[in-house]
């Protein structure tokens, strides 16, 4: 069965609500529903948990699933589907310390007619390994850094760049 999740998780809302995660599941490309990830603290073990949540509507007192899977391995998958996407996208946003041992900056006095400016080449020195080429830039909507890249049949690429979104901001605000 082809399942696919996009989950988006809010880290400002997980600290005040039991929500960690809201999405979409799409069931074979024919039809999609929204899920929300929710957690709830396990007495016996001890540890925090997560469950899919699955659409339901208030009937009078009560509430009434609007869809659910019958099929317990089809809720299995969907589950499984959708806590790995939620997993990928908190372990995206986390940030582990980032040691970064020297930034050296090297000012560039360009002026050109172009909307985004060169301001700086920097290079980065961590975990013993130099990333030499993050070019510091400004644009309409601020200072902004840029990995180093190569171009292939007509795009860039970075040829370095941090493994998380997390991290990448952390590089580029100590540079």
């Amino acid at each position: 069965m082809n399942i696919k999740a996009n989950m988006r998780v809010d880290f400002d809302s997980i600290k005040n609500t039991s929500t960690v995660a809201t999405g979409w599941v799409e069931i074979e490309g024919i039809f999609k529903f929204p899920v929300s990830v929710r957690k709830w603290f396990d007495d016996k073990s001890g540890k925090e948990m997560m469950f899919v949540s699955y659409p339901q509507r208030k009937d009078g007192d009560r509430y009434s699933g609007v869809v659910y899977p019958h099929d317990r391995e089809v809720r299995n998958e969907i589950d499984r589907v959708v806590l790995d996407v939620t997993k990928e996208k908190l372990f995206a946003e986390s940030v582990p310390d980032v040691n970064i041992d020297d930034v050296r900056i090297t000012p560039l006095n360009q002026k050109t007619d172009s909307v985004v400016q060169k301001l700086g080449i920097a290079s980065v020195k961590m975990y013993g390994m130099t990333v030499n080429g993050i070019v510091i830039k400004e644009g309409r909507k601020g200072r902004f850094v840029q990995m180093p890249q190569y171009q292939t049949q007509g795009q860039y690429r970075d040829t370095v760049y941090g493994v998380t979104a997390a991290i990448q901001r952390k590089i580029e605000e100590r540079v």
